[in-house]
């Protein structure tokens, strides 16, 4: 069974990958976190699991310190958190 079936899935392209970008200076893990996290309160969204593969793990990681209240589960796949 494919994961949307049982999830709603949020992919989001973090900046600088896939055509995001910003004319901001703040370029940080936890900028981007931040940014994330905006989006999905954009969304509704109020619990979540955060999955994060590679540079997103370290985004994911900052997620859940900055927002522990709302990241439930955290998956870290491929860094070195």
């Amino acid at each position: 069974k494919p994961l949307s079936s049982r999830f709603n899935l949020y992919i989001p392209d973090l900046l600088f990958f896939g055509e995001s970008y910003t004319s901001r200076p703040e370029r940080t893990e936890s900028f981007q976190a931040e940014c994330v996290m905006r989006t999905m309160e954009g969304y509704g969204v109020k619990k979540m699991a955060v999955v994060g593969l590679s540079y997103g793990g370290f985004v994911g990681y900052s997620m859940a310190v900055q927002f522990p209240e709302v990241v439930e589960r955290l998956v870290l796949v491929c860094c070195g958190v």
